[in-house]
């Protein structure tokens, strides 16, 4: 009995280090599954809860889509999930079925889950209508507007973890620049007392190479960049081409380990009638 007591206390102090490897059942609900199998067969096996991760690749890299995917996954599996829109980047139109399960395109290999009640999806946008700074230099105002809306986007991610509410939180930055240490700080000790996993949406240039690292800050915990890559699908209309859909490459880094992969999007032209391009699935909001 004792030998036992001590091999639980290790796979816990096991469990610390490397979140979802040690643990299972009823513990190894520390770790959010993606739901997409080219993320959870590697390194990442998921999001782990209490930590902060990154999720980026320079924009229209296909980082959304998959994030959707995952996101569907979830509130499929009864899991509550918040996203906090920064700089009014979401899209409402691509967002709002996710919680019935419709996503668009979707991984070829994408998991599917049910449970008996679907979980909820909120969406949070940041207000721009923040106190007007007077300086006469707009360059100047613009960097101070952009300051502001970032320190109330990093407080509403604050408070919606301690609601102890969401399983998982996305915080959209945007191509904002890193969070500051302190920042980080103040997250990670508000992630410690609660059960959220979160994750950080930042549009960012892809530096992944076989011996360098994902550039996360010094507080994330699983990294994971993506950008469009051969090969690519081509569906067709009534007058030729009428959607093209490039694989995904993705870079995870985790534990100082490092993983390429690859995944492939199952899409579908719902008129095969039509003969324009459909709409893109992520549309950055324009200045």
């Amino acid at each position: 009995m004792r030998m036992n007591a001590n091999v639980a206390v290790l796979k816990q102090q096991l469990e610390q280090l490397f979140p979802g490897k040690w643990l299972t059942g009823a513990d190894g609900d520390k770790i959010l599954r993606t739901g997409i199998r080219d993320i959870d067969a590697g390194i990442a096996s998921g999001f782990a809860r209490r930590q902060i991760s990154e999720w980026t690749g320079i924009s229209s890299s296909g980082k959304s889509t998959l994030l959707r995917g995952a996101v569907t996954y979830w509130c499929a599996s009864g899991l509550n999930v918040a996203y906090v829109d920064t700089f009014s980047r979401l899209v409402a139109g691509d967002w709002a079925f996710v919680r019935e399960g419709l996503c668009g395109p979707v991984p070829l290999n994408m998991m599917q889950r049910k449970s008996h009640t679907n979980g909820e999806f909120f969406a949070v946008r940041v207000s721009e209508n923040l106190a007007q700074h007077d300086n006469s230099d707009e360059a100047e105002n613009n960097v101070a507007r952009k300051k502001d809306i970032r320190l109330e986007a990093c407080w509403v991610v604050e408070q919606l973890i301690r609601s102890a509410v969401f399983d998982a939180i996305v915080f959209d930055m945007g191509a904002s620049i890193s969070l500051s240490d302190r920042t980080f700080a103040r997250l990670k000790r508000a992630l410690e007392r609660s059960k959220s996993a979160l994750i950080i949406l930042r549009d960012q240039h892809f530096r992944a190479n076989l011996n360098g690292t994902a550039g996360s800050g010094w507080g994330t915990h699983t990294s994971m960049q993506f950008k469009w890559t051969a090969p690519i699908s081509y569906e067709n209309g009534m007058n030729g081409i009428a959607m093209i859909t490039p694989a995904i490459q993705g870079f995870i880094s985790r534990d100082g380990m490092t993983q390429n992969m690859e995944t492939r999007l199952n899409t579908h032209v719902p008129n095969r009638l039509f003969t324009h391009p459909q709409i893109p699935d992520r549309r950055t909001a324009k200045a």
